[in-house]
């Protein structure tokens, strides 16, 4: 019973994404517009330290594409987002 709900403890701390928006912004000064490349499907992670860490590589890998810096956000932080600013109005 114990190996039970150690399991069931771990598997509660899974956290689930279902995506991220990889964020590049341009600079309209040289004709540059802004872009958003979009990865989808569930992603699971077991602690926050593991979503980071894909994050981070997510990042360089885009930043290495684009030759800037970019941002990462995953939708629930998009949508999360969206929420507060809807609970303000």
């Amino acid at each position: 019973m114990k190996k039970f709900n150690k399991l069931i403890k771990n598997i509660m701390k899974i956290e689930k994404i279902s995506g991220f928006s990889i964020l590049f912004p341009g600079d309209m000064s040289v004709g540059i517009g802004d872009a958003e490349w979009r990865l989808e499907g569930d992603f699971y992670f077991d602690n926050e330290v593991e979503l980071e860490e894909f994050r981070g590589r997510l990042k360089l890998t885009f930043e290495n594409y684009c030759g800037e810096d970019c941002r990462i956000e995953t939708f629930e932080e998009q949508q999360n987002q969206i929420d507060a600013v809807m609970e303000k109005l």
